[in-house]
């Protein structure tokens, strides 16, 4: 840039100088030049002069004699004067030519024309003689030439150039001199802009090209403008240091867009939420950080119609993972230019964090209902159990003495399978009480989800629903999971039920296993921890269910079947308590095409335990060994006392824990049944403490109407020998009792 500077200001004053030259050229050295001709054509004129009279003198002297008629005086005059004239070229050095002009006759000549033709130097002085030099016989000559009347004579003087050769020397000398001195001046013009004007210029557009502040001492005027171009530059930086630091510190992004979608400036939060570096961002198109096309048509359309414009919109990172963000547009001018403000930050993580609030504040939620709803139902099983073994208990002592074709059996068996049926409702409100799936077993889920397809409950399904077809798809081969199995039947007895009855024509359950490793950005449950899960699906084709439903489906009696004649609403109640009692969790996915349900099972690395039919039909009795049944309702020590006799044993019963500790310090007994909660007084646990202190080796059996709760789990601990549940059977309390007193 400094040289085409320089070059616009020196070819000016070159040209000016050129200029100057010429001028010289034509009004001083032609002036000169001029001069040198007309000294060279006055003395030629001179000579013609002298010659002139020399002629004259002599035609003059004819005449004053009166001779001019006569021939031969004019002829000898002639001669003289001719003579005169050949000697006086010969002392001035010049040549003479002397020919009549009527028929170009010569009459004098000097030497040199001798050897040539002198018509032809006649002709070419005619031709030529107002130019000169002319040349002659390798020579060039000064000419003049005058006419004499009288005689009719034509002089021609020529005079060697080399006789002026002084003259013309200085004219040229003179040229080359002022070409010599306009081109000293030039070079030293040009050599003074070049230290004076480009050498400062040099460095001051040298030092701001590199972004430098310029460093000059001389010319003033130099020194002053690169003063002032420093504090300028220093008060640029200044703002510009201000502007990076308020732009690269902003915790959001910042970028500047053209109408094209030209990323032209960004800061370091846009590169750092992007995954581009500011030079990339720089190379690439606004629409590929949007996660689809129609992102950035949404936003030029709201920018066209307000000047500030706020959404939020899924971005792509560089790596192609997207992030949601919250993002502010401003329409600006810029240099004449409509560009677009762009702000954004990444709300990914508060929107997640948002979701997962909202998901464990349901969950919370539904638990607290859930454990509401759980309370008041364990409180009525309990209540039903005392009850419910009388129902079942009662029927199934009076069978044990009537004759097979009693007219009663058929009424007392309807009353014990009612009870029975019964029963299963109570064990899914201990289920909804949470708990109940406590006692654990090692099992692989398929062959669990197996056993529950070979089941008489299952075919009594398929029977009912016979346009429902069951397909099993396992995948769990190796894993094994620690389980209530009865729970986990039952929860998919529930699923199965649910899921036939919601197709209404010909249709598919898909009942599968397999085998999952939740990680935290995947789709499983976000509030299971990170680990390995066997997970049981069922997916059905049915109409689906509705998203107003799905809020409530895992909540006790809630169900758009009729109450009491296709279901109970339990059983999605009991899937999820019996989820929560295993640690896992259940997802649900619905839509018009069907309904899938996916219950995730922590694995375990413990192996499997091989399961042996232990069922047998016949009662085991004893041999009168002595038990003592520890109950407070009159109902229940009745039924266990009615059915202990019937199987061989001796039995006494008392009401309390207090009372059992008194029976016992005055007697023994081979076994205690002794149920957990007694109210009014102390607990089972309690009183078997009291007992051990005076019996230690004492066997008892733990009766409860719920599962093993912590209670039922610290008698065992202490040494109680097992549990039965309430209401139990005979065929029950025989076998546990037995085994109980062998153990």
């Amino acid at each position: 840039m400094i040289n085409r500077l320089f070059i616009k200001i020196t070819l000016p004053i070159v040209a000016l100088m050129m200029l100057l030259g010429v001028s010289w050229y034509v009004v001083v050295l032609r002036t000169v030049h001029d001069f040198t001709s007309q000294n060279i054509h006055a003395d030629l004129k001179n000579l013609s002069s002298q010659l002139f009279d020399v002629a004259d003198r002599g035609f003059m002297e004819l005449l004053k004699n009166g001779a001019a008629g006569d021939k031969i005086s004019v002829r000898i005059q002639q001669v003289d004067c001719l003579d005169i004239i050949e000697r006086s070229s010969f002392a001035q050095n010049f040549k003479i030519l002397i020919y009549k002009e009527q028929n170009n006759k010569i009459l004098l000549a000097s030497d040199f024309t001798k050897q040539i033709n002198t018509t032809n130097i006649i002709l070419r002085i005619q031709q030529r003689l107002n130019n000169s030099p002319i040349p002659i016989a390798d020579k060039n000559f000064h000419a003049h030439q005058f006419h004499f009347s009288p005689w009719d004579w034509t002089f021609l003087v020529l005079k060697d150039t080399q006789a002026y050769v002084g003259l013309t020397d200085k004219v040229r000398n003179l040229y080359y001199v002022s070409a010599v001195v306009l081109l000293i001046c030039t070079a030293l013009l040009v050599w003074y802009l070049f230290h004076n004007i480009k050498k400062p210029l040099s460095s001051i557009i040298s030092a701001v090209s590199k972004e430098e502040p310029p460093e000059y001492q001389g010319t003033y005027e130099f020194e002053f403008l690169a003063k002032t171009i420093k504090n300028m530059m220093r008060s640029l930086q200044n703002s510009k240091n201000r502007y990076r630091a308020l732009i690269d510190n902003a915790p959001i992004g910042i970028a500047l867009v053209t109408q094209k979608g030209v990323i032209t400036e960004a800061n370091k939060a846009a590169s750092d939420i992007t995954g581009y570096s500011l030079d990339e961002l720089g190379d690439i198109n606004a629409i590929d950080l949007y996660k689809t096309p129609d992102e950035r048509k949404k936003i030029l359309k709201e920018t066209s119609n307000k000047s500030i414009a706020r959404n939020e919109l899924n971005f792509k990172r560089k790596d192609g993972t997207t992030f949601i963000g919250n993002f502010t547009t401003v329409d600006v001018i810029i240099d004449n230019e409509p560009m677009i403000l762009s702000m954004f930050e990444d709300i990914t993580g508060q929107k997640e964090a948002e979701q997962e609030h909202a998901i464990m504040e349901t969950s919370l939620r539904r638990a607290q209902k859930m454990e509401t709803i759980g309370m008041m139902a364990g409180g009525v099983a309990h209540d039903l159990n005392n009850i419910l073994s009388g129902i079942v208990g009662y029927p199934e002592v009076l069978l044990l003495g009537l004759p097979a074709d009693s007219k009663l059996r058929g009424p007392l068996e309807a009353i014990h399978e009612s009870g029975k049926r019964a029963g299963t409702v109570v064990e899914d409100l201990l289920t909804v009480a949470r708990g109940a799936a406590a006692t654990r077993e090692v099992h692989n889920l398929s062959t669990l989800a197996q056993e529950y397809l070979d089941s008489p409950e299952c075919r009594k399904l398929t029977s009912l629903y016979p346009q429902v077809t069951l397909q099993q798809q396992y995948k769990t081969t190796k894993t094994a999971i620690s389980c209530s199995p009865v729970h986990i039947k039952k929860c998919l007895m529930n699923l199965v039920t649910n899921a036939a009855e919601a197709i209404l024509d010909k249709g598919t359950v898909i009942i599968s296993t397999c085998d999952h490793h939740v990680h935290t950005s995947d789709s499983s449950p976000s509030d299971l921890p990170e680990g390995h899960y066997s997970v049981l699906s069922v997916c059905d084709s049915g109409s689906g269910i509705s998203e107003q439903d799905l809020e409530h489906i895992f909540e006790p009696f809630y169900t758009r079947k009729v109450m009491g004649r296709s279901g109970t609403g339990l059983g999605l109640a009991v899937v999820w308590n019996t989820m929560e009692d295993h640690d896992g969790r259940v997802q649900v996915a619905s839509n018009a095409e069907g309904t899938c349900f996916q219950l995730y099972f922590p694995t375990t690395s413990e192996k499997e335990e091989k399961q042996t039919d232990t069922v047998n039909k016949e009662l085991v009795t004893g041999n009168g060994e002595h038990i003592l049944v520890v109950d407070d309702e009159v109902l229940l020590r009745d039924i266990a006392s009615q059915m202990l006799q019937h199987l061989g044993y001796r039995v006494d019963s008392v009401d309390s824990g207090e009372t059992a500790i008194q029976f016992m310090q005055k007697n023994s007994v081979d076994l205690i049944i002794l149920d957990i909660l007694m109210d009014p007084g102390i607990n089972g646990k309690q009183t078997y403490e009291e007992i051990l202190k005076l019996h230690p080796n004492q066997k008892a059996i733990v009766a409860s109407g719920f599962s093993e709760s912590d209670d039922v789990k610290a008698t065992l601990q202490l040494g109680a020998n097992g549990f039965i549940k309430k209401p139990y059977s005979v065929d029950v309390l025989s076998r546990t009792v037995h085994k109980a007193l062998q153990g």
